[in-house]
């Protein structure tokens, strides 16, 4: 969610410079949704400003270790100089303002973790946030469709109907029938444990 908000925050700068984003599957986590918000939108703006020609890819991965998360943002496409790498991370001082990307590093502080970057050979960037925060293991939710089983969802909560609404919807079962959608479902019931059925 805070990757969305982030591009939608940022949708027309990133139409403008054709910017890519690509995310494969993030987990959940307990953490300040508003500040991870504003983490992304740093590193999406720092990205935007560097921007000259379209084909500039940034992609968020993410690894779960055993006593942090860490959360890489790797920018392909752009070529920084040497300046503009310079004290990225710093806080405001009476002889020059903060860096770019110094809120960024004081969530990642305030999540008890840190963050740095690597330059690979060809110029790619690659932001690394470690974070101290829980992830959430998603649950498995047997979907129902009119009393007909239509296929299984993972979510973070499984009594949570909209969250589960959402997930359903994207089941090739329902995401193909034009005629589904969150408008036309009159109720989600949950028959039995880790079961709903959704009724239109």
């Amino acid at each position: 969610r805070a990757i969305r908000a982030a591009m939608w925050k940022l949708a027309k700068e990133l139409r403008r410079t054709k910017m890519r984003i690509r995310a494969g599957h993030l987990p959940s986590v307990y953490a300040d949704a508003r500040a991870l918000q504003n983490f992304f939108i740093d590193l999406f703006t720092f990205s935007i400003k560097r921007t000259t020609q379209s084909g500039v890819c940034a992609t968020v991965r993410t690894r779960t270790r055993p006593t942090d998360w860490l959360l890489s943002f790797r920018i392909e496409g752009i070529k920084p100089s040497k300046s503009d790498l310079e004290g990225l991370f710093d806080d405001e001082t009476p002889q020059r303002p903060a860096g770019e990307l110094a809120r960024c590093a004081r969530i990642a502080e305030a999540h008890g973790g840190n963050m740095w970057l690597e330059v690979d050979t060809d110029g790619s960037l690659t932001f690394l946030a470690s974070l101290r925060i829980k992830v959430i293991d998603p649950v498995a939710v047997e979907v129902q469709y009119n009393g007909r089983p239509v296929g299984q969802v993972s979510v973070t909560n499984s009594e949570n109907r909209n969250e589960i609404t959402r997930a359903a919807l994207s089941l090739p079962a329902l995401s193909q029938d034009l005629t589904v959608s969150e408008s036309t479902i009159k109720l989600v019931e949950f028959v039995d444990k880790g079961v709903v059925n959704i009724v239109a």
